[in-house]
């Protein structure tokens, strides 16, 4: 036990010790969006407010980044910390229950992987973002944004298995905003789906759903 607790002590320490040694700016937000993602997103670790401060400092420097050099937010090697960073913040935004917040950032996620041309990161951001109208209530902009990740999914290749998974979310939320709005056919047509779905998962969590 001493060990294993040593170990996962060391995931932070390690971080905070490269990141007092980097000078490089893109070191350094590559750590704090590691340190933003630990502290929103693994349970031994959470701490709400360091991973919101870690992830405002790396979205920051890389937008003073980009601004300086006369990049592109579109420019890869800066797409990814930003997309995460944005990610954490709206997650923690959300358990907070500011919802609208919460779906700006997610909204601005989605508008950077649509300017990447990548579809399969634009489904994620979809459903990343759909929670926010659940929460709202708001069951139209849920089967708007479902139907818009089902055309995206018809581009990608479904035999990989994350595909899949991602097409379980949207198959989940699709069911999930009918039932609200009393469309119960609609919901059970797309329960079945989701239950076929499951069955070529193979997997405990979505086999339990």
């Amino acid at each position: 036990n001493v060990t294993v607790t040593a170990w996962r002590d060391g995931i932070i320490n390690d971080k905070m010790a490269a990141m007092q040694s980097t000078i490089e700016d893109s070191t350094r937000i590559n750590i704090m969006v590691s340190l933003s993602t630990i502290y929103a997103f693994y349970p031994e670790f959470f701490n709400a407010d360091s991973a919101m401060m870690y992830a405002e400092k790396a979205l920051q420097l890389q937008q003073s980044i980009i601004s300086k050099e006369n990049k592109t937010i579109e420019a890869r090697e800066s797409s990814f910390n930003i997309w995460m960073s944005q990610e954490v913040l709206a997650t923690l935004f959300r358990s907070m229950g500011n919802y609208t917040k919460s779906l700006e950032l997610h909204l601005a996620n989605l508008s950077l992987t649509e300017k990447l041309k990548e579809k399969i990161y634009s489904v994620q951001s979809i459903s990343n973002l759909i929670p926010d109208y659940l929460a709202m209530k708001d069951f139209q902009n849920v089967l708007r944004y479902c139907r818009l990740a089902d055309s995206l999914l018809l581009q990608v290749d479904n035999s990989l298995k994350n595909n899949k998974r991602e097409q379980w979310w949207i198959t989940n939320y699709t069911g999930i905003a009918y039932f609200n709005m009393d469309s119960l056919d609609k919901s059970l047509l797309w329960g079945r789906k989701l239950q076929g779905l499951s069955t070529y998962l193979g997997d405990p969590f979505f086999n339990s759903h």
